[in-house]
C-alpha cells in the first residue's frame, strides 16, 4: 500500500474515532445526568476528575515508549524493541501499585476532603476511588501494546479497538443505569471495558 493511502487510512481512522466519542458523549450525557440526578452525577464527575489527575503519574512514559518502539522497529532492532516494551510494562506495573495506594488514600480521605458529599455516598465513593485508579493502570498498560499497532501504521486497528470498547461502554452504561445500579454499576462497566481494551490491545 502506498504511503498516501496509509496516511489517508490512518487519518480517517482517527477522525472516525474522535467523531464517535463526541457523538456518544453528546447523546449519553443527558441520559446519565437525568438517571443519576444532579447530586450523584456530581459525585461521579468528581471521581472522574480525580482519576484523571492520576494520569499525570504517566510522567511521559507512554510517549517515550511509543517513540522508541517506532525508532527500533524502523531500525529492525528487535532486541532493543523487546527491551523497550518490557521496560515500559515493568514501569507501569510498579506505577500500578502506586496508583492503587494513592486511590486508597484518596478514597479513605474522601469524607474529609469533600465534606459536602452526601453521607450515604461517602463510603461508596471511598470504595470506588481505588477501583477507578485500577482502571487508569489498565489504560497505561494498554497504551504500551497500542503503541506497537500505531508503530506499524495500523491506526485503523488501534481505533477499531477503541470503537469496540466505546460501544461496549455505552451499552453497559445504559444497562447499568436502567438496572438501577448507579455509580457502582458505572464503575464496574468502566473496569470491565478497561480490562477488555487491555486484552484487545495485547492480542
Amino acid at each position: 500500500m502506498s504511503t498516501a493511502r496509509i496516511l489517508a487510512r490512518n487519518l480517517l481512522a482517527n477522525w472516525v474515532g474522535f467523531a464517535a466519542n463526541v457523538l456518544v458523549m453528546f447523546f449519553l450525557s443527558p441520559f446519565v445526568i437525568h438517571t443519576l440526578g444532579e447530586a450523584v452525577y456530581g459525585i461521579w464527575s468528581l471521581l472522574m476528575v480525580l482519576t484523571g489527575y492520576l494520569g499525570i503519574a504517566d510522567i511521559g512514559v507512554r510517549a517515550s515508549t511509543g517513540r522508541y518502539v517506532v525508532l527500533y522497529l524502523g531500525q529492525h532492532d528487535h532486541r532493543r524493541l523487546g527491551e523497550t516494551i518490557r521496560t515500559g510494562l515493568t514501569l507501569f506495573s510498579i506505577l500500578g501499585i502506586v496508583l492503587l495506594l494513592v486511590g486508597l488514600v484518596v478514597g479513605l480521605g474522601f469524607p474529609y476532603f469533600f465534606r459536602s458529599t452526601p453521607e450515604e455516598y461517602q463510603r461508596t465513593a471511598a470504595v470506588l476511588m481505588p477501583a477507578l485508579a485500577l482502571n487508569v493502570w489498565f489504560m497505561f498498560l494498554g497504551a504500551v501494546f497500542s503503541s506497537i499497532l500505531t508503530a506499524h501504521d495500523r491506526f485503523d486497528l488501534a481505533r477499531g479497538v477503541d470503537l469496540g470498547v466505546l460501544a461496549l461502554r455505552a451499552t453497559g452504561t445504559v444497562l447499568a443505569l436502567k438496572g438501577g445500579y448507579g455509580i457502582v454499576g458505572l464503575t464496574i462497566v468502566t473496569l470491565i471495558c478497561g480490562l477488555l481494551a487491555l486484552l484487545a490491545n495485547f492480542v
